[in-house]
């Protein structure tokens, strides 16, 4: 995954943790983090300790930071808020972030890179377990292949009732889709309402979701290189 991140059509990727890691920051420590515990009791959210996305990290550890940047949206748009409105010298850059954290785009990639990294740690540490034969490994590269390969399938479409259908290999983007789409996902209200902002965002969320599983699928594809493992994946 942190080679994909380095190709520059993923851009969009580095730029995403950057934001995400951004917010994290800011609300992690200091007032940033009182205001972020008085932000929870008032939106009634669970309090996450948040902590910063690194490329020195495993799969599992990205997936279990976005969860939690996921599960206190509401907390983490209050907070900066209260930034805004009693904290001058941080007010613009509060700004920012919030309208970051409310584009339905930015929304949408979150869960969906969820998804992703969920299944890609849950598959790491199946590749972890000592005491397996060569043909297990195989087996899971297999399988870990043949789920890149239909979560590269992803068809975003405003018509939920087909989405969650044809896409159960992204739990969290099917079962969010339809609220982020509406802009009741969250407390506040998100941006990009209009019917012709939909069609581009949604487009733009399918074309960098899909590429990057599809990548994945054919870095896998190229690692396997010993005759064995190579004929499994073909």
């Amino acid at each position: 995954m942190n080679d994909c991140m380095k190709m520059p059509c993923f851009m969009w990727l580095t730029e995403y943790i950057k934001n995400v890691n951004t917010v994290i920051e800011t609300l992690n420590i200091g007032k940033g983090l009182e205001q972020s515990i008085a932000s929870a009791d008032d939106v009634n959210e669970t309090f996450y300790n948040l902590r910063n996305l690194s490329d020195t990290r495993f799969t599992t550890y990205f997936h279990k930071t976005l969860d939690s940047f996921e599960k206190r949206l509401n907390t983490t748009v209050s907070a900066n808020k209260r930034q805004i409105e009693r904290d001058k010298k941080v007010r613009e850059k509060a700004q920012s972030l919030i309208n970051i954290i409310l584009s339905k785009e930015f929304l949408l990639l979150l869960n969906g890179l969820i998804d992703i990294y969920e299944m890609l740690g849950s598959f790491s540490q199946q590749f972890k377990k000592v005491q397996q034969f060569p043909w297990e490994i195989t087996e899971k590269q297999k399988e870990l292949q043949a789920n890149l390969d239909k979560m590269s399938q992803l068809n975003l479409s405003l018509d939920s009732s087909s989405f969650v259908k044809e896409n159960e290999m992204w739990p969290s983007l099917s079962k969010n889709f339809e609220s982020i789409s509406k802009g009741t996902y969250i407390l506040a209200e998100t941006a990009d309402s209009n019917s012709r902002k939909n069609n581009f965002f949604l487009e733009s969320v399918q074309n960098k979701l899909s590429s990057l599983v599809r990548n994945l699928g054919d870095r896998l594809k190229k690692d396997c290189k010993k005759p064995l493992l190579q004929k499994s994946l073909t």
